[in-house]
């Protein structure tokens, strides 16, 4: 009767395994939006001597707003503390579509001497409101996400310029390899993230990117800064 009571116990486990290991896969497929905001303000000055003037402080702001133009299934893997993100089928790159509407000013110019800061009329007919078309790639990274504008379509910048800034068409990144800006980013992905009985996730960034100034042409910046907000919303869907 022990031995019995044993076998049992044995083959009860082994049945287990299979459907504890199935509990624990490090990968799940979500239906992913997201919307975000990202705000940007830059301070300087216009070297006016073109039209007899001196250095004129000139500035510049942008408020932009952006969402998922539609939802897309994409599949999440942990492997160890790096997080993963790619396609439902695992195949190819996470790309989502996404518009975006913003608002920029801008007292700044190449030329000084067109600048309004300088008194001049800027001939700049991109200030003002706009509409993008955006194609951004999700990606993970040390257990969070992020964006990247891979293309866009729409607003052109032109003379409207947000000088030493991350103004949209970019997006503040977790780090920055080209404007020598500080980066603080965070997009955590709660632990929770591929436990099978969470249907609903939500992931919040939040980012910023500064600047010390520098000088471009008649640009001279003092200081700049871009801020990022977003909300990620993923939906579980099954595995096929």
């Amino acid at each position: 009767m022990r031995s019995f009571i044993v076998t049992s116990l044995v083959l009860a486990a082994a049945i287990a395994a299979p459907a504890a290991s199935a509990y624990r896969l490090p990968y799940a497929n979500f239906k992913v939006s997201f919307k975000g905001t990202e705000t940007t303000q830059v301070n300087g000055s216009e070297d006016c001597s073109e039209v007899g003037g001196g250095m004129e402080p000139a500035s510049a702001s942008e408020t932009a707003t952006f969402k998922s133009a539609k939802s897309r299934v994409l599949q999440f893997e942990r492997s160890g503390r790096e997080l993963n993100i790619s396609p439902a089928r695992g195949y190819g790159e996470s790309f989502m579509s996404a518009t975006a509407a913003i608002d920029r000013q801008s007292q700044f110019t190449q030329d000084g001497g067109a600048s309004p800061a300088c008194g001049g009329s800027q001939p700049n007919s991109s200030c003002g409101h706009a509409n993008l078309s955006l194609r951004l790639l999700v990606q993970g990274g040390l257990n969070q996400v992020n964006f990247g504008v891979d293309d866009f379509k729409g607003f052109e910048p032109g003379l409207c310029l947000l000088p030493d800034a991350f103004g949209l068409p970019a997006i503040v990144p977790p780090k920055d390899y080209e404007n020598h800006s500080k980066v603080r980013y965070s997009a955590p992905a709660p632990r929770t993230l591929l436990n099978p009985h969470e249907h609903v996730v939500v992931i919040h960034g939040s980012a910023t990117a500064t600047s010390s100034g520098g000088q471009e042409a008649d640009m001279h910046v003092t200081s700049a800064i871009s801020t990022l907000k977003f909300t990620m919303r993923l939906v579980r869907v099954p595995l096929h």
